[in-house]
């Protein structure tokens, strides 16, 4: 498996890869939840409903 790496200097924002995987969950009616807490990074937890 390969993975795009944009040029240096040409990084998306973080909000960017945000409202994109929000997209994916919700097309998928499953819900991203955040955790943060101030001067340390954010965990995010992706959950999506399992299909019978």
């Amino acid at each position: 498996m390969s993975f795009y790496e944009p040029p240096a200097g040409r990084l998306p924002r973080p909000a960017g890869f945000v409202a994109i995987v929000d997209s994916l969950v919700a097309a998928h009616h499953g819900r991203v939840e955040v955790r943060t807490a101030p001067d340390v990074s954010a965990t995010f937890r992706i959950l999506l409903p399992l299909h019978d």
